[in-house]
């Protein structure tokens, strides 16, 4: 199939293209240089399109209260330029979006919990997902929302919670690890598997259907740091501020239960081994 990737310079999308090729795809990748996506016309000449992965957006949970309008605005304008584009084009879409459930009610988590809008960000991904559904449903638009869970590995945003802590363990200049607060709970998923789900899920895009991505397992902050150190041979103080953010998660665990029945057993790499993965290519 002839793909294209927007976002394709960001953390997932790298890891996405290749995996795509590998696959035997022939992928296009949509980078920042390649124009301004919110732009009506950005897309035009690219012919013969089967599929688009739509990974452009604005993402940093934090700065999206900073700018909510922008965040909105921002990342609906690209998605809507995008589905405008596979509805001419006939091509169907995979939307990434995020985890969306805030505070569960209940673990694990499916797809049929309700969705917390508890930041900005995740406001703009609802309201995305909601446009997807318009198009899928009068536009004809094959669209499948993905919602990867606590996603981690090389080429992540220094400034999320486990590159934070990584690079702060692997630094030989400090003898400790500071954190906000240690008590909160996350399902960390290794981006080489949330890739291969994604690349896995192409040949069943039908209609509109939304899955989540996830491992199962949920580790505290404590937990996670413990077994990086374990991992890199360190065992630096750790030290809390006590600072908890607003509408803070304290546990979640994705439900995959959805996604398997539809592309097999999902490929899960166990936390200490994708520390030690992410390590192996760092050095």
């Amino acid at each position: 199939m002839r793909v294209l990737v927007t976002g394709a310079e960001g953390f997932i999308g790298g890891y996405l293209t290749g995996r795509l090729r590998a696959d035997g795809h022939e992928v296009i990748l949509y980078r920042h240089s390649d124009g301004d996506l919110r732009d009506k016309g950005s897309l035009d000449g690219y012919d013969g399109v089967d599929a688009v992965y739509h990974l452009a957006a604005k993402t940093f949970v934090p700065e999206s209260w900073d700018d909510p309008s922008a965040y909105i605005a921002d990342n609906n304008s690209i998605l809507i330029n995008v589905l405008e584009f596979c509805r001419r084009a006939k091509a169907c879409m995979i939307f990434i979006s995020t985890y969306m459930y805030g505070e569960p009610e209940y673990l694990p988590i499916d797809e049929k919990h309700r969705c917390v809008m508890s930041t900005p960000y995740h406001l703009s991904k609802k309201i995305g997902e909601e446009i997807c559904e318009f198009y899928s449903t009068n536009f004809g638009v094959d669209v499948a929302v993905a919602r990867p869970f606590n996603v981690y590995g090389k080429g992540q945003n220094r400034e999320f919670l486990l590159p934070k802590v990584y690079y702060q363990v692997a630094d030989r200049g400090t003898d400790e690890v500071s954190v906000f607060t240690l008590a909160p709970k996350r399902d960390y998923v290794y981006v080489e598997d949330v890739a291969d789900a994604l690349a896995r899920l192409l040949p069943h895009v039908s209609g509109y259907d939304i899955y989540n991505i996830g491992s199962g397992v949920s580790y505290s902050v404590k937990e996670a740091i413990d077994i990086i150190q374990t991992e890199l041979g360190t065992k630096k103080k750790i030290t809390e501020k006590h600072s908890v953010r607003k509408n803070e998660v304290m546990d979640c665990v994705a439900d995959v239960s959805h996604l398997t029945e539809v592309i097999g057993d999902l490929s899960i790499t166990p936390f200490a081994e994708g520390i030690r993965k992410w390590h192996m290519l760092e050095e």
